[in-house]
């Protein structure tokens, strides 16, 4: 997080589209479709997965916009199958002996936390979550652009399902 006066810092970016926003006189203040905006569900899987994956290309990623990276694996949760394993990995060595003993069809929860600290990059960012999408990983993916961008108000969160993970392990 990037702090400037005691306070997070707003990007310029940030504060240019704000102001965009108030000058479109065409914006309505009306409610959001369920899974949200339709243009942000499609960015944020450009994002993660990159614009030219087979994943976003082929149609295999369903977006929708959360209330917060908590929020996002809780719906996540929610929408589990009875009965599926889920775990969570808190050190190396734990995380090892955890996958060796995992029951088949198992899902494993994995934190990234990408922050833009390396060089400001959202592909940086990005580059754990492509990398193990392209050697064959199946993912659910919860995105908050918090950090990244600056956003802690704005609710500006996603959680991305790859096709073939929501038809083996969710109702």
């Amino acid at each position: 997080m990037i702090v400037q006066e005691g306070k997070p810092l707003v990007l310029n970016v940030v504060k240019k589209a704000e102001q965009h926003l108030i000058n479109d006189r065409s914006r309505v203040k009306e409610y959001l479709p369920v899974v949200g905006l339709a243009e942000f569900n499609k960015f944020s899987a450009k994002v993660i997965f990159g614009a030219d994956s087979p994943e976003v290309l082929e149609n295999r990623v369903t977006t929708v916009h959360c209330l917060s990276g908590t929020g996002s694996l809780r719906f996540f949760g929610y929408t589990l199958s009875p009965g599926v394993t889920l775990i969570l990995g808190l050190d190396f060595q734990g995380l090892l002996e955890d996958l060796g003993s995992a029951p088949s069809g198992a899902i494993v929860l994995l934190h990234a936390l990408p922050t833009r600290v390396a060089n400001g990059s959202l592909d940086v960012d990005a580059q754990l979550v492509r990398l193990f999408v392209a050697d064959g990983g199946e993912c659910v993916v919860a995105q908050c652009y918090a950090k990244n961008m600056g956003l802690y108000g704005e609710c500006v969160r996603a959680l991305s399902i790859c096709s073939w993970t929501v038809q083996r392990y969710t109702r």
